[in-house]
């Protein structure tokens, strides 16, 4: 309610390393299941501090974008473009099955790739692969309604790329790889490698943001 109601200040959240014991976020006169009242105090604004430190992975940083409709698709182009220069991996959470199969084919089927074939930035046509990224970035798909073979094969592919491309290039560093799909991703599945994750359609449930952030800054990682 701080970040989304009253008057818009900024809450600003920093994990600390000894975070005080957390405390439950509830009203004063809050009824509970019996229907009898409780008296609970309200927090302040240091206990709500403290309470979302500790919950927050001192590794995650968290951003948020606020466009029109109209600039959706185009800032997430702008933002993925990024990713892939600074050769991230990327999940791209959406709501439905739908939308993830309408932006995979989307982004697939753009015949002028933004790269050409020396690796600048270009709006030619040249490009041996097509798509929007050319050969610079993968794009794969996942959501509830994909065979079970299909899933395994595409999950199979996507950590492959990682590891492969740490044998050839002596390091760590994952390859450039977007990954559109539903909260079919959000839990249950092992997806190394993860740089940043990407909300572009909210989920309707505070449980189903944590598990999708989950899936970057595990084991000590940023992300």
């Amino acid at each position: 309610e701080r970040m989304l109601c009253g008057n818009q200040e900024w809450v600003w959240i920093k994990g600390t390393r000894n975070p005080t014991k957390s405390m439950p976020l509830l009203s004063q006169n809050e009824s509970d299941v019996d229907g009898a009242t409780s008296n609970v105090t309200s927090l302040s604004s240091e206990d709500h501090m403290e309470t979302y430190a500790e919950s927050t992975p001192r590794q995650l940083t968290q951003f948020q974008i606020t466009v029109t409709a109209k600039l959706r698709l185009s800032t997430l182009v702008a933002f993925l473009v990024q990713r892939i220069v600074q050769g991230q991996r990327t999940v791209v959470f959406m709501g439905t099955c739908a939308s993830v199969d309408y932006y995979h084919a989307l982004f697939r089927a753009i015949e002028a790739p933004l790269w050409n074939s020396d690796g600048d930035e270009t709006n030619a046509s040249s490009n041996t692969k097509s798509g929007l990224f050319g050969d610079k970035a993968t794009i794969f798909k996942l959501h509830g309604n994909v065979p079970h073979a299909k899933r395994n094969q595409t999950m199979k592919l996507f950590n492959e790329m990682k590891s492969n491309a740490a044998i050839q290039n002596g390091s760590h560093k994952a390859t450039p790889a977007i990954l559109f799909t539903t909260d079919v991703a959000a839990r249950g599945l092992n997806l190394s490698g993860i740089d940043w994750t990407v909300q572009f359609d909210p989920p309707c449930e505070i449980n189903d943001y944590v598990h999708r952030a989950g899936r970057t800054a595990r084991a000590g990682q940023a992300g």
